[in-house]
Formats: C-alpha cells, sequence, structure tokens
C-alpha cells in the first residue's frame, strides 16, 4: 500500500484556477499534522493564466525530504480536470507503474490500465451542488483532498477538515468541508 512507503511522491495535473496548487499546499499541511515531518509541495506553472495546464508535487516523508525537483515517477496522480488525461494521457501516466493510484475528476468511471489503479470522482458536480464556485467556475480543491484521502489512507478526514477550516474562514471553510466529507463518503 502506498501509505506504508518512506517517501510518497504525487504530482497533480490541473488547469489554471482550479486550486491546484492550493490542493498540493493543503495536502501537505495536513499530512504534516498526520506526523509526516518531510512535506513539501512545489508548483510548477507555465503560461500564467486561468485554464492553462499546470502541475504541482507534494511529497510526504516521516523523515527528511532532500529532493527538489519534479516527480518523474509518481506514487499517486491527481487530475482535476479529466480533459487533461484525454488530451495529454502521455504527459499525466508518465513514471505510473504496477500499484500507483490514479485519481482523476471525472464523470464517469475509468477502467485501470498498465497495472496502476484509476480511481474517479466527480468533484465538479459536488462543487456545484454546494455552490463552491469562483467567477462562476467550481473549485474542486477540497472534494479531491477528501477522495484522495478515502483513497489512500494516508489522511484521515479529520485532518483534511482541519487543514481547510485554517485556510479559509466561515461559509467558504464550511462549504470546502461539506464538499471534502461528500467526496470522501462518495469514491470507492
Amino acid at each position: 500500500m502506498v501509505k506504508d512507503k518512506k517517501l510518497i511522491e504525487i504530482r497533480w495535473h490541473g488547469r489554471g484556477g482550479q486550486g491546484t496548487i492550493t490542493a498540493a499546499n493543503l495536502l501537505a499541511k495536513a499530512a504534516y499534522k498526520q506526523g509526516y515531518k518531510g512535506v513539501q509541495a512545489i508548483p510548477w506553472i507555465g503560461a500564467e493564466r486561468r485554464g492553462a495546464p499546470i502541475k504541482a508535487f507534494t511529497r510526504l516523508s516521516k523523515d527528511k525530504v532532500r529532493i527538489h525537483s519534479q516527480i518523474y515517477e509518481p506514487d499517486i496522480v491527481i487530475v482535476m480536470d479529466h480533459t487533461l488525461y484525454y488530451v495529454y494521457t502521455g504527459m499525466v501516466t508518465a513514471g505510473l507503474k504496477d500499484g500507483s493510484i490514479l485519481l482523476i475528476n471525472s464523470p464517469k468511471a475509468l477502467e485501470a490500465k498498465n497495472g496502476y489503479q484509476i480511481k474517479a470522482i466527480d468533484a465538479t458536480s459536488i462543487s456545484i451542488k454546494i455552490g463552491l464556485e469562483v467567477a462562476g467556475q467550481p473549485v474542486i480543491n477540497a472534494p479531491m483532498l477528501g477522495a484522495f484521502a478515502k483513497v489512500t489512507g494516508i489522511l484521515d478526514l479529520k485532518t483534511v477538515e482541519e487543514s481547510i477550516r485554517e485556510e479559509w474562514p466561515g461559509k467558504w471553510a464550511d462549504k470546502n468541508v461539506e464538499a471534502a466529507k461528500i467526496a470522501y463518503e462518495t469514491i470507492s
């Protein structure tokens, strides 16, 4: 299982404005609260515009993390926009190996390939349902974190909720926590 590894490497693929970098940072903060002393979140942004493809990287370790580079052989890949999976399949799945997990925001289930697991959650619908939107666009980082917690077992939902509440105040935090819970309870 992934959570038993000494160093866990997570690569994120999203689009500008979806909350991908914030999610990578929140994951690192939540993991630190759960006892991972070596945490790291690194953004990789090309064209800085809403909707442009971006990547982020999160490393989790019980010890110090001494690597400061992109992640080429991830244990987990999180895809915030399913169209990236179809358009950039080779880039998104690069380095995945037997036992890796591909967690994707998708309205439909996808079949596992090449020895890695594919887990799908419709984070977009969850966010729209509860009104978690900015400038008319659904914000999906919280439901993806909830799904991540359930699928990997690395984080517990309570720690995800605490990290969300530390990041945002009031009703915005409540909506994000609700989205994380729904995703946690929905994904199989």
